[in-house]
């Protein structure tokens, strides 16, 4: 008798903050993948990016332009974005660039694709320049942008038939550890139920690491800037 193999997931999401809720948002809406699984070690999806107050920064979008707003652009967000870092020498200037450039994308996202209006830009510490995005409707806008981004992700659960399930969510579940196989790139990716201790193990071809580093672990940070652990809020 032959045993089952174990199956291979197209994607694996972890982190269900505004990154990784748009990566399996534009999987299962524009490409129609199915088994996507998006992972958390929060009860409830939203990560870190739910508790966001102040917006989402970008530059030379479109929404600064209709607000006259021409005193921005990539090349100034970079900079200032620099400048924040103390010009460390560790600093990933790749990664800064990606950011600083392909924000307006971000925000273009959010207003074309899912109607939030992101439409009052304020100018906010650190930045030389009005670029903060958030909606004028009074919503907090961490909360806006992931009960939207749920809301696209459910909404295709709902349309899906029960043998074919877009999208898996499996809260309250740590990432422990995985491994590449070279010969194949399929990725074992080790988890731990926090609820009952019991560690898993799935295999997917893609695994997406959106956990956003370490911002809302406060023993990490302590260790770096004790000083600041008792004002974090997000």
């Amino acid at each position: 008798m032959s045993v089952a193999s174990e199956p291979i997931l197209p994607a694996i999401i972890v982190g269900s903050g505004l990154a990784g809720l748009t990566v399996s948002d534009i999987l299962i809406n524009q490409y129609n993948l199915k088994n996507v699984t998006i992972v958390d070690k929060n009860p409830k999806v939203g990560g870190n990016s739910i508790k966001a107050s102040s917006g989402i920064s970008a530059a030379d979008t479109k929404q600064q332009h209709d607000l006259k707003i021409e005193d921005d652009s990539a090349d100034i967000f970079y900079n200032d974005i620099l400048k924040s870092t103390g010009q460390s020498p560790n600093v990933d200037q790749l990664l800064i660039n990606k950011l600083s450039v392909d924000s307006k994308h971000a925000v273009g996202y959010l207003t074309e694709i899912h109607g939030l209006k992101l439409d009052k830009i304020s100018k906010l510490g650190g930045h030389s320049a009005r670029r903060t995005h958030k909606s004028s409707n009074g919503i907090p806008p961490g909360y806006e942008m992931i009960s939207t981004l749920e809301k696209s992700i459910l909404k295709k659960i709902e349309e899906d038939d029960n043998n074919d399930k877009n999208v898996n969510f499996k809260m309250n579940t740590k990432l422990i550890n995985f491994t590449v196989h070279k010969d194949t790139s399929i990725k074992e990716v080790t988890f731990m139920d926090i609820s009952s201790g019991k560690t898993f193990k799935l295999k997917t071809n893609n695994l997406v690491l959106a956990t956003g580093g370490f911002s809302a672990n406060k023993n990490l940070i302590g260790k770096i800037m004790m000083m600041i652990v008792s004002f974090l809020r997000n």
